[in-house]
Parts: C-alpha cells; sequence; structure tokens
C-alpha cells in the first residue's frame, strides 16, 4: 500500500492509499489533477511506459526535459500538443544498447547498468541513478527502505547491484 497526500475539496491535506498505478492514475482524473503551469519535472524523472500527456496539452516556452529523463515506450504526446519556443530536449542520455542492461525482476525496484557517454559506469536501482564510485563509496544511502540489516529485502537489493556490477566488470574493453 503506498500513500499520497491531495488536497481535498476544502482544500486540505488529506492522504489517499493506492496499490496500482492504475489506481493513482483513476484518484487523479477524479479529482482533476494535471500537471500545471511552471510545474518542473526535474532530472532523471521517468515517464512510464503507455503514459500520455493529452490531446491540447502545452509544454510551455522554456520547457526543458533534463538530462537523463526517459520517457518510456509507448508513451505519447497527443493529438493538438504543442511544445513551446525554446523548449530543450537533451541529447545527451542517448545510451548505446549493446552496453546496457535493463531487468524488472532483480529485486522490488527496476535495475539498469551502461556506461555513460563519456564512459562511467552507471548502474540505476529504482529511482537512485548513480556511478558505480558513487555506489561504492555509500551504498546503503537508504536506510528508511533498505537498512544494512541484513533482511531480504535489504539483501536483494545487494544482490541486483552486485548483479548490474558483473554486467559492467564484462562488458569488452
Amino acid at each position: 500500500m503506498k500513500s499520497i497526500y491531495l488536497r481535498n475539496e476544502n482544500h486540505q491535506w488529506q492522504e489517499y492509499q493506492y496499490d496500482t498505478i492504475e489506481e493513482l492514475h483513476q484518484l487523479c482524473i477524479t479529482r482533476h489533477i494535471t500537471i500545471g503551469e511552471g510545474v518542473t519535472i526535474g532530472e532523471r524523472v521517468t515517464i512510464n511506459e503507455w503514459a500520455t500527456i493529452g490531446e491540447g496539452a502545452i509544454i510551455g516556452k522554456k520547457a526543458m526535459i533534463g538530462k537523463w529523463a526517459v520517457i518510456g515506450a509507448n508513451a505519447t504526446i497527443g493529438t493538438g500538443a504543442v511544445i513551446g519556443e525554446e523548449a530543450i530536449i537533451i541529447r545527451e542520455a542517448i545510451i548505446d544498447i549493446s552496453s546496457a542492461m535493463f531487468s524488472l525482476n532483480l529485486y522490488q525496484y527496476p535495475v539498469s547498468a551502461y556506461k555513460d557517454k563519456d564512459g562511467n559506469d552507471v548502474i540505476q536501482l529504482g529511482c537512485h541513478v548513480r556511478t558505480c564510485d558513487e555506489w561504492e563509496s555509500d551504498f546503503w544511502n537508504n536506510n528508511n527502505e533498505f537498512p544494512n540489516d541484513g533482511s531480504e529485502h535489504s539483501e536483494a537489493r545487494l544482490r541486483a547491484y552486485k548483479v548490474a556490477c558483473f554486467f559492467l566488470d564484462n562488458l569488452p574493453k
């Protein structure tokens, strides 16, 4: 069960619980929630597979899709959508697919490992995207969800990391 806090009809913060992205989507639809003008969607954001930016949507002047942002397979930008002048879509996130691995089943979150454009080894565990050096200096960076306590939950994350390292270590030089 996940929670999100939204304003209710009295403009007070209220906790809503959901299990699936479909439930969250329905929650947003029933409350007429949209991503509005002036909103920033930050670096390393993922817009998931089958996401839709609707018909008539306007992505404003000076909008920017940041470095490392991902727009998933089958995502659509609807008919009549406008991407404003001075909008920037950065190409730096292009990855040579022959030097990348992606997995959805090593632990509860997606895992990827790849060489970035500068040849650095990069590993993504869930929403954390870091170079191997950054992971090595502080692997247990998420004590709330994955404490270094030897639990199966935390050990699964560590195994996923080791698989990603093994992949990178065995790429042709």
